[in-house]
């Protein structure tokens, strides 16, 4: 059953990629790509005046610097990438719950978490609880692994090969706890009076209920991000970005509904 249920989504989505949903959806993953592309120049640029010796560092400053400009650029993926993310989501979800009064799905709607300051603190305040949930897990990874690096000098080569199986095993076991972020931004799309911690909260439940299923659904879109970066990131704007944004949005509405 939960098989027939990821290959009827998955058809559905296909089914709606229609040459104008498809031509929105490719334009808008456009926008986000070079809006995030647009950033990492910008901040690479700027903090490249250190690494080129225009400035003498210590070895101890170049780490506060490298440091600095990856908080630099996570910055950027808070304020704007992920608001940009939502925006993606609410252009699905307005293709996949259209009705027929309502207006057409817009590239425009990229940017609809710009469009008033409270929606946008929303959107910074459930993104900041997804980026606790993924340095928690990633946390998780970097000192599973930095212990077994640790050890290898004191480990035979078959126990040490031994941990490094069962380390590879638990790597995505570790990124669990992301799960609970699954079904944020889609809570508060639907529900524009909802409060943070509600959707979290609600996220988590639904998302661990179906945790199993939602990793499978996940996963049987990793050949086609493979072919997507594979191709320099072509095939990821023009098809596999709107075809996963819409499965995974008829996915979500799925577990909402079911979380009535």
């Amino acid at each position: 059953m939960r098989r027939k249920r990821r290959q009827y989504y998955k058809a559905e989505a296909r089914r709606l990629l229609d040459r104008q949903n498809l031509y929105v959806l490719i334009m808008a993953a456009l926008l986000l790509v070079m809006m995030s592309i647009a950033w990492q120049v910008i901040v690479s640029g700027f903090f490249s005046f250190f690494h080129f010796e225009t400035v003498s560092l210590t070895p101890e400053n170049e780490q506060i610097v490298m440091a600095a400009e990856t908080t630099v650029n996570l910055l950027g993926v808070l304020i704007l990438l992920m608001p940009l993310w939502y925006g993606f989501c609410a252009i699905a979800r307005t293709m996949v719950f259209a009705q027929e009064d309502s207006p057409p799905a817009e590239p425009g709607q990229l940017f609809c978490a710009f469009s008033s300051p409270r929606i946008l603190l929303r959107v910074w305040r459930a993104s900041l609880w997804i980026f606790w949930r993924f340095a928690f897990s990633a946390g998780l990874i970097w000192g599973m692994w930095y212990g077994v690096g640790l050890l290898e000098p004191h480990l035979p080569g078959l126990a040490y090969f031994a941990l490094c199986t069962a380390a590879v095993v638990l790597t995505p076991l570790l990124l669990f706890p992301l799960a609970g972020t699954h079904l944020i931004f889609p809570l508060l799309l639907d529900n524009p009076t909802l409060g943070i911690f509600s959707a979290v909260w609600r996220s988590m439940r639904l998302s661990w209920r179906a945790l199993g299923e939602t990793l499978l659904f996940w996963m049987s879109f990793l050949p086609w991000f493979a072919l997507g970066f594979a191709t320099g990131g072509v095939m990821l704007v023009l098809y596999v970005l709107p075809y996963f944004i819409l499965a995974d949005t008829l996915y979500a509405g799925f577990l909402l509904a079911r979380g009535r």
